[in-house]
């Protein structure tokens, strides 16, 4: 049941998100919390249900890629909101955003690509 709220909380996260579509500061801080929630999620549950070889379950591989995307953001996010507001700061956002979250999905399809994908077992 803890699991089933959890991912009601993240899919609430995910209809804000695109709520925001057309406010990006919103937008992106709210991307920001939805990926650090995210990350605690996956790291609470690869201590809690995975104690066996650990260093191979994919919620700490997810944990790890959302907690430098988080940080990756968050950086430049602040980097954007010191630049000259007069500048089309909106658009540099989105790009940004862009870039970052398919470079996410990119490093986390490579990094966790035989959960995704198992090898088949010949019987």
């Amino acid at each position: 049941m803890v699991d089933w709220s959890l991912l009601f909380i993240e899919s609430c996260g995910l209809l804000t998100l695109a709520l925001l579509i057309s406010r990006p500061e919103a937008f992106s801080y709210t991307f920001i919390g939805l990926l650090a929630f995210d990350a605690i999620w996956a790291f609470v549950a690869y201590l809690a249900f995975s104690p066996d070889a650990r260093e191979q379950r994919s919620e700490h591989k997810w944990a790890i890629i959302n907690f430098v995307t988080v940080v990756v953001l968050i950086i430049a996010m602040v980097a954007l909101d010191a630049v000259d507001p007069h500048k089309p700061i909106a658009t540099y956002r989105w790009i940004l955003l862009t870039t970052v979250a398919s470079a996410r999905t990119i490093w986390d399809y490579c990094w966790c690509w035989s959960y995704y994908y198992p090898a088949e077992r010949k019987t």
